[in-house]
């Protein structure tokens, strides 16, 4: 059952890496969806998970925000015409892929399992 797992786990993986529709900057959000098995005592859970910090974001978008400097009196940045005490953050749109890998993936991984059992 393990190795079933693991292997629906891989599949489910390179899925949502390949749905995955943001525009990568560094590749590792898309590199940090990851797959895989937890065995304990009383059976296995099977899981599809984001290894990055920012992957909530990225999941569930966010609203427009400002952003204020923390550490500062101002923000600056490369480009910017002068220091600024704060920016308007348009907010960004979610790139979900977890839930849709599992929605359009659940009646194979269902079939797979009970195939399994049935022998």
């Amino acid at each position: 059952m393990r190795a079933l797992l693991l292997d629906i786990a891989t599949d489910l993986q390179h899925y949502a890496q390949g749905i995955a529709s943001w525009v990568d900057r560094t590749g590792e959000a898309r590199k940090g969806i990851r797959g895989g098995v937890k065995t304990s005592r009383g059976g296995f859970t099977l899981y599809l998970e984001h290894t990055v910090w920012y992957a909530r974001f990225l999941e569930t978008g966010t609203q427009p925000h400002e952003i204020e400097p923390e550490l500062k009196k101002a923000l600056h940045w490369p480009g910017a015409d002068r220091p600024v005490g704060k920016v308007m953050h348009p907010g960004i749109k979610s790139y979900a892929v977890l839930v849709p890998t599992a929605d359009a993936n659940i009646d194979d991984i269902t079939k797979a399992i009970l195939d399994y059992w049935r022998g």
